[in-house]
């Protein structure tokens, strides 16, 4: 086929289709380019509802981590709780001895032994006391009866009518209570 077209016939023809071709690469590269911007839209879309989910299940192990680490701390609190209460229980119920021994010690007259000696908290504010021990003399052993009456601390005083039998050379035997309050 012969082209019979002018030259610059042909040469605006030629444009034409030149044209024609870039309009539609120009096309193409926009239809693609716009393709793969929703393709990358919906991409990091994803990518955040994955980021959210996954912040939504830290945030959800991390309140259980919390709240197991609080259950913890709270046993061991009431752990150490219960343990100080059975404390003070026994230090309420505490017989301070050595204030006991103290007072009867200066009491005690000349010529008085104390063999055993034994103390019970009968109740808080309360203590038991029994003691045993040996005497030259019955005049002895009743000053110490006289003085252990004195004491303000002291009450329900009871020496048992076996201590009077003997003058000389008893072995005797009190039984009394005092207060806790020294």
């Amino acid at each position: 086929m012969i082209n019979l077209l002018p030259l610059q016939e042909r040469i605006a023809i030629l444009f034409k289709r030149r044209g024609k071709i870039i309009i539609i690469l120009w096309f193409l590269v926009l239809f693609f380019s716009l393709c793969f911007i929703l393709i990358l839209f919906s991409i990091k879309i994803y990518l955040q509802d994955q980021i959210e989910y996954q912040d939504i299940i830290l945030k959800g192990i991390e309140k259980e981590a919390k709240d197991l680490g609080v259950q913890d701390l709270q046993q061991e609190i009431n752990s150490v709780n219960e343990s100080l209460i059975s404390l003070q229980g026994f230090y309420e119920e505490e017989v301070y001895i050595v204030n006991i021994l103290e007072k009867i010690s200066k009491l005690l007259p000349q010529g008085i032994y104390l063999n055993d000696i034994s103390v019970t908290s009968s109740d808080n504010r309360n203590s038991k006391i029994n003691f045993s021990g040996f005497t030259l003399n019955r005049d002895i052993l009743l000053n110490f009866k006289e003085n252990l009456e004195k004491e303000k601390s002291f009450k329900d005083i009871y020496f048992p009518s076996s201590n009077w039998v003997k003058a000389t050379n008893i072995d005797f035997y009190v039984t009394l209570e005092s207060d806790n309050n020294f």
